[in-house]
């Protein structure tokens, strides 16, 4: 299933999805907060993304097994202490630029 910041409201309901790419997406506490399964996640050329929006999806996707954050220039180092911190299942992660 992929979402869009056109789909906002497609992830109400949608507790147990697994995988889910927010590609561009701006708003993306709703969908944090609404996709506690999630095990897949890309966030790929997101680029109003920022290490308090890593922060977040460290702390509430903690089933997370893959995540791509390529193409977003905003995230720095201090993403990656949340992402080692808090997701222990993680065991892919793309940071391509």
């Amino acid at each position: 299933m992929s979402l869009s910041q056109d789909s906002c409201g497609i992830w109400q309901g949608r507790q147990d999805m697994q995988q889910g790419q927010l590609e561009q997406l701006q708003q993306l506490s709703d969908a944090v907060h609404s996709l506690p399964h999630l095990t897949v996640l890309s966030l790929s050329g997101c680029s109003k993304l920022t290490d308090d929006g890593v922060e977040l999806i460290a702390e509430n996707l903690q089933k997370l097994r893959a995540l791509d954050l390529s193409w977003c220039p905003r995230i720095t180092d201090a993403s990656l202490e949340y992402i080692a911190c808090d997701l222990n299942q993680l065991e892919e992660l793309t940071l391509d630029r």
